[in-house]
């Protein structure tokens, strides 16, 4: 599993990242897992119409290959 920190929530850093996974999740097989205010990374894929795989991870093992966690302070 690849860790992403999602970084400032107000900066570009989740949008970019959305879209490079959206670009890349079809021509590889890894796991990703965001680090960053879960719920504007839902509101993103959802706004940006990228319709990525996207879990919540509370599980310690999520079934999807994408799954995203709110940072802890």
């Amino acid at each position: 599993m690849i860790g992403v920190s999602l970084g400032d929530v107000t900066g570009i850093g989740p949008e970019v990242t959305l879209k490079a996974l959206a670009r890349e999740l079809p021509h590889d097989d890894a796991r990703y897992l965001l680090i960053g205010a879960a719920d504007v990374v839902q509101r993103l894929n959802r706004d940006l119409k990228l319709n990525l795989p996207l879990v919540s991870f509370g599980d310690k093992t999520p079934a999807g290959r994408i799954a995203s966690s709110t940072a802890s302070p």
